[in-house]
């Protein structure tokens, strides 16, 4: 048997890339070329797997910027928050979200392939509203910037097990499953010099388990590609970022 090293620069690895491997609450969604024999979707995960002892290493850049609210909208709506009874409420907001990831992928088998990230997140201006209390009864919104949140995210690995592969009707199916473990970095602080929030922290500190299925179909020069993928949030941060 062949075994081919390929390295894939500029894109993620292979077919499990474009999973959604989210250290928080806001979802990436970074896109992969396919596995090494063939192109692949964009925006959602192939059931092609790599052959035998193939590896595909890459690196991928995703970036979301946002409409952010303004200064007054952050206030306005903390104050009014008060008014109705919750001073505690907090409203933030940020610029954007820009995660580069280094991937690598192995085929453990022709029907098994392994696969892991690691993402560099960052988020720029970061700002929050709040209300205080000026007088009894009378609240006062602002707005505070906290500033830039940077660092490694949380490391996931994922397996894709490829059960169903018709060649004739061009038809394969796979179920993927694995686990997102807490090593990216949760002391980030803001311009104040306190910890920020645990949604605006590189890493979750929490375990975190993907359960999915793909489905790919080949029709002549087209392909057909659908997939599901469910992640099991757990706690950390004191805090629980909620399933995806």
């Amino acid at each position: 048997m062949n075994h081919r090293t390929i390295l894939n620069a500029g894109a993620a690895l292979a077919s499990l890339s474009v999973i959604a491997f989210a250290p928080n609450a806001f979802a990436h969604h970074p896109a992969g070329p396919g596995n090494t024999g063939a192109s692949g979707p964009i925006n959602t995960l192939s059931a092609r797997v790599l052959e035998q002892g193939d590896v595909v290493a890459g690196v991928s850049i995703d970036e979301n910027s946002f409409d952010a609210l303004s200064d007054d909208a952050l206030a306005e709506a903390a104050e009014a928050a008060a008014v109705a009874g919750d001073p505690e409420a907090h409203f933030h907001s940020l610029d954007s979200i820009a995660t580069t990831s280094l991937t690598l992928s192995y085929g453990l088998t022709n029907s098994i392939t392994v696969s892991a990230r690691l993402p560099y997140v960052e988020r720029t201006d970061i700002r929050e509203g709040h209300a205080h209390e000026e007088t009894p009864g009378v609240f006062h919104g602002e707005t505070h910037h906290a500033g830039d949140s940077a660092g490694w995210g949380d490391l996931s690995i994922v397996a894709q097990w490829r059960f169903l592969h018709n060649e004739a009707a061009g038809t394969q199916v796979a179920v993927l499953f694995g686990v997102e473990a807490p090593t990216g970095q949760t002391h980030e602080t803001n311009s104040e010099g306190e910890l920020f929030d645990a949604e605006f922290q590189p890493g979750s500190d929490s375990w975190d388990y993907y359960l999915g299925v793909a489905a790919s179909r080949g029709a002549g020069r087209w392909g057909f590609d659908a997939s599901a993928l469910y992640t099991l949030a757990g706690d950390g941060l004191d805090a629980n970022l909620g399933d995806r």
